[in-house]
């Protein structure tokens, strides 16, 4: 079972404790390494940019097809990182979290289609919560370009 994955009362533990695991979970392409039979390379954004992980640090890879890359393929994956076990370690994966977090938000905030004076506000406020300053000023801009517009 991964880390994320509970019984339910395993769950319900978890919870009253607030120890709640990181979810490192990321999609994205991914393709042997050839100069290293130890690791792979994977891509959260396209066949263009590769990042080389160790096999030992990935928790489970889950395969989910093959997708096309300009004249070529690459296989779909869902990769669970194992949980840090140093400080350091734990710092550089919530602010990986954090990240992810923001991310999410900005896509909901630029799916906001109608022009809304109340909403524009409103959006505009949600942007200013966010602690990344990349995922803060694509926030405004999705605002600007839906709701406030």
């Amino acid at each position: 079972m991964s880390a994320n994955q509970f019984r339910a009362r395993d769950f319900l533990n978890t919870l009253h404790a607030g120890s709640l695991p990181l979810i490192l979970q990321y999609t994205g392409l991914m393709k042997a390494d050839e100069g290293s039979a130890d690791t792979l390379l994977f891509s959260m954004n396209s066949c263009q940019s590769w990042i080389q992980l160790h096999h030992d640090a990935i928790e489970s890879i889950e395969y989910l097809g093959m997708a096309g890359c300009n004249d070529h393929e690459h296989a779909m994956v869902t990769i669970e990182v194992k949980q840090p076990t140093t400080p350091e370690g734990l710092a550089i994966a919530k602010l990986s979290d954090h990240a992810r977090l923001s991310t999410k938000r900005v896509g909901a905030i630029a799916e906001q289609t109608e022009y809304d004076p109340a909403g524009c506000g409103s959006c505009l406020s949600e942007c200013t919560g966010l602690h990344d300053a990349q995922a803060r000023k694509a926030c405004i801009t999705a605002c600007n370009q839906n709701a406030c517009r």
